[in-house]
């Protein structure tokens, strides 16, 4: 997710491609570097996997300035990437909900809808820290919450594809298809099982999509 930073930030469209390939190259040298240390935690007898990687670090790290300020590195890279999914939907709900204002705020800067624009994405951001907040609370299993938002993603997959081939395009399939998905993920993460309920949500999500493309490509026909 702190890819797009990355990319907006970029100046050039090479210097855009450099900083991703880079990034890219960074996340999966720690994914890496941490799965090495669970797995290397596993042999040498931390059998949960839950606190393997803090029990190797404490283990290993014996100075107790190198073990905090490996810490605070661990609270860094997490308030970091809660910032920017806070960040994300605050401005995707504001501009979802406020079309209009959102749209007349950007070509028309300093004006009021300006301001307003900005205490609603800031009123959301609040919205979305609570929401956060009960969730944690809901599901205390890191695990669990880990496997559900990956697997949530699944549910895009129709709109990746739509991006990816024009001529499978359709914004009607998209919205509905993602809503589909994502309202039977919720109902089936809270009533069922957490580390399944991606699978048919996924599945009703590319059934959705196919359905209303065809009626889509019809329509328009």
């Amino acid at each position: 997710m702190d890819f797009w930073q990355r990319v907006i930030a970029a100046k050039t469209d090479s210097a855009a491609r450099s900083s991703f390939l880079v990034a890219g190259l960074l996340a999966f040298l720690f994914f890496v570097f941490f799965s090495t240390i669970g797995i290397w935690g596993n042999v040498t007898g931390i059998t949960d996997a839950k606190f393997a990687t803090m029990k190797v670090l404490s283990r290993e790290i014996t100075g107790q300035i190198a073990y905090g300020i490996v810490i605070a590195a661990f609270f860094s890279a997490v308030l970091s990437s809660a910032d920017t999914f806070i960040n994300n939907i605050s401005l995707f709900m504001a501009r979802i909900f406020h079309p209009q204002m959102w749209q007349f705020a950007m070509t028309n800067p300093n004006s009021p809808d300006e301001n307003r624009i900005l205490w609603r994405s800031r009123g959301y951001a609040i919205v979305a820290m609570l929401l956060s907040l009960l969730l944690a609370v809901l599901v205390p299993d890191l695990v669990d919450l880990l496997v559900a938002a990956f697997s949530l993603l699944l549910i895009f997959l129709p709109l990746i594809i739509a991006v990816l081939f024009e001529r499978w395009r359709s914004e009607v399939a998209s919205f509905y298809s993602a809503l589909v998905g994502l309202v039977t993920f919720i109902g089936l993460f809270f009533g069922w099982n957490q580390k399944l309920a991606f699978v048919p949500a996924v599945v009703l999500s590319l059934i959705t999509y196919a359905v209303l493309f065809h009626w889509d490509t019809r329509r328009q026909a």
